[in-house]
């Protein structure tokens, strides 16, 4: 994919960049402002910008990504480190292709820009969208995005997969997760441990010598 980086932080954006091309992506250009976001679009081939929130000048990340999609049909990856829910809101009528959450990690940068590219080549209007509610947690389907009370939940794409099927097939055992494929119960059980450490409020019950179930109640 073609990237721009909009992000203020000069440590963040190396970071962001050296990850994206290790990934085999091309980054165009790295900026930290609107204007030059907004003037690069208007020149280059752009098809993802990972937006920082809080950037430099007289726009911040949620109206650049609205100009760069209304524009340039160009979406976004969030990238902040804001906890409050109304940022959050705000950026859901953006229709990002998920978040990234300060402090960044190589781990969560790659996942999330395999599920954009992913959604970027099979359209990013295709498909059915569903909101998922259990708890204080809300999972968007289209853009694989997880948030609890507003508050995005950074998620690997291994373990945004598996919360997904789930919920899909909430109360009810699974052992068989990616596309039907049976995988060994000793990787399921550390992607479950996962999911327990950072969905510390949902109910995943064991199942003896068969898998687990999210319990809706």
């Amino acid at each position: 994919m073609n990237i721009l980086i909009v992000e203020d932080e000069a440590i963040t954006a190396l970071f962001l960049s050296e990850v994206a091309a290790s990934l085999s992506h091309h980054v165009v250009a790295t900026v930290d402002n609107a204007d030059d976001a907004l003037k690069i679009a208007q020149d280059r081939t752009i098809d993802l910008a990972l937006m920082d929130i809080e950037i430099k000048g007289r726009l911040d990340g949620i109206q650049t990504a609205t100009m760069l999609k209304e524009k340039y049909d160009i979406p976004s990856l969030f990238i902040t480190s804001y906890k409050d829910s109304t940022t959050i809101k705000d950026a859901k009528f953006v229709a990002p292709l998920g978040y990234l959450i300060k402090p960044i990690v190589g781990e969560d940068i790659e996942a999330a820009l395999m599920v954009a590219e992913n959604q970027i080549k099979h359209g990013l209007d295709g498909g059915e969208e569903k909101v998922y509610k259990i708890g204080a947690y809300e999972f968007v389907t289209k853009t694989k995005t997880l948030t609890k009370n507003g508050k995005p939940v950074s998620l690997t794409q291994k373990e945004t997969k598996c919360l997904q099927y789930m919920l899909e097939n909430i109360d009810t055992n699974i052992m068989t997760i990616w596309d039907g494929k049976e995988k060994e119960l000793s990787s399921l059980r550390e992607l479950v441990f996962r999911l327990r450490k950072k969905l510390p409020d949902l109910k995943i019950k064991s199942v003896s010598k068969f898998g687990y179930i999210l319990l809706s109640k």
